[in-house]
């Protein structure tokens, strides 16, 4: 994050508020769900730094969640997904990414999450 322009594109965080800001311009009606990203297996479960940032996937699962409070929109966590060590291959394609199985199980999740928390108008 760029504490100088939290609008800062180039930051994960900014990127996130500028996505946001512009649903909401466009989409004035819509409810904005913002997705956090799912267990991988890969890099000691996402716990290993790759290039210049220090950051790991919880920094951006935080990041994200800390995004949706300060804007006002849902957000979803899909750590709850029965994806984990000991069964990751039945749902993951290649040890990050979720396989047809994965993603219909987030799907699924996603359609009991909007049922419980967005009031549908019939």
């Amino acid at each position: 994050e760029n504490k100088e322009n939290v609008f800062d594109e180039t930051t994960y965080k900014g990127a996130l508020r500028v996505g946001v800001k512009q649903l909401r311009e466009h989409y004035p009606q819509a409810e904005i769900v913002l997705l956090i990203p799912t267990y991988i297996y890969t890099s000691n479960e996402g716990n290993i730094q790759y290039g210049k940032s220090e950051e790991v996937l919880s920094d951006y699962r935080e990041a994200a969640k800390s995004v949706a409070e300060e804007m006002g929109i849902y957000c979803k966590d899909y750590r709850d997904l029965p994806v984990n060590a000991a069964n990751h291959q039945i749902y993951l394609s290649d040890e990050c990414h979720l396989n047809e199985k994965g993603r219909f199980i987030f799907g699924e999740q996603l359609v009991f999450f909007l049922k419980d928390y967005i009031d549908w108008e019939e």
